[in-house]
């Protein structure tokens, strides 16, 4: 056998090259092989990806003790309830913008129409019990029809607390609920109660009916300032109507406070409705419950 000629410096030099050269090629064939098998895979991921939203039940890990939020109820346990000047508890429901009062001890949501509907009699006699008024007949009718039918199939009938609520300084928000609680109406469509309007305050001062009423001007003065559920352009009704007064139904006043209204449509008066329904428990949600990126149910 002959003997391998040796390779000069030149040409092992240019060998290096090639081999280097074949390296960064192959290195860039593989890098982009793997780029778009990874692009691939995470495509393939994203549209197999079934988020399951969040329940009412979820909801309640955000619970805060200070500012705008979602705060325990130190009254009824399991409750709880939105509280402070804006809190995230924007939602839309039959394609309108709706916010959650509270959310139940059995995990319902009970919510709020944003805006009025208009301003409306209680009743057209001088009644002021829930179960037999005119305003309820035409929310559970008229109103209940209205809606589309995937907010009717939302919807959970329920146990209203309807019971009317005595004003005295010596009453506690304890006897206030207990008054409340007492009678229940079961329906689809009704309104906030006068102890959701209380509740909803940061103000501490703001601890009972009694002291939401004209005679305790420290805790309603600046309520756009700790009670979402204010408004300083209308009078608003609630579905609790006064103790020992027939004819008298609690009423969120324009200026923040809580004060009676009478029901008959027969002295011309009427106020703003703003409807309430309870959400069944088992709906699941998404978004953050901003304004801009309300809680819409899935």
């Amino acid at each position: 056998m002959g003997h391998r000629r040796r390779l000069t410096r030149k040409e092992r030099k240019k060998q290096r090259k090639i081999i280097i050269v074949s390296m960064i090629g192959l290195f860039c064939i593989m890098t982009a092989g793997y780029a778009a098998f990874q692009t691939n895979l995470n495509i393939n991921a994203k549209g197999n990806i079934v988020s399951k939203g969040i329940t009412p039940s979820e909801l309640k890990n955000n619970v805060v003790t200070s500012g705008d939020g979602l705060y325990k109820d130190t009254y009824e346990e399991g409750k709880y309830i939105y509280r402070g000047a804006d809190p995230n508890n924007y939602i839309t429901f039959n394609d309108e913008m709706w916010r959650i009062i509270a959310v139940e001890p059995d995990e319902t949501l009970k919510i709020i129409k944003k805006d009025s509907i208009g301003a409306k009699a209680w009743d057209t006699s001088y009644s002021g019990a829930w179960a037999t008024a005119t305003l309820n007949t035409f929310l559970n009718d008229d109103y209940y029809n209205s809606l589309t039918t995937k907010a009717i199939s939302q919807i959970q009938k329920y146990n209203w607390s309807v019971g009317g609520i005595f004003f005295s300084a010596d009453q506690t928000f304890q006897t206030d609920l207990a008054q409340s609680q007492s009678v229940k109406w079961n329906g689809n469509i009704g309104l906030m109660g006068a102890l959701d309007y209380v509740q909803a305050s940061t103000n501490s001062n703001c601890t009972s009916l009694y002291a939401n009423n004209y005679d305790v001007p420290a805790c309603y003065t600046n309520s756009d300032t700790h009670n979402w559920l204010f408004n300083s352009e209308i009078n608003q009704w609630t579905i609790s109507g006064r103790l020992n007064y027939e004819t008298i139904v609690w009423t969120i006043m324009h200026s923040g406070d809580v004060n009676g209204s009478y029901a008959s449509a027969g002295v011309g008066l009427t106020n703003d409705v703003r409807p309430s329904v309870y959400l069944k428990s088992e709906i699941t949600l998404s978004g953050e419950g901003t304004q801009s990126d309300p809680y819409t149910i899935k």
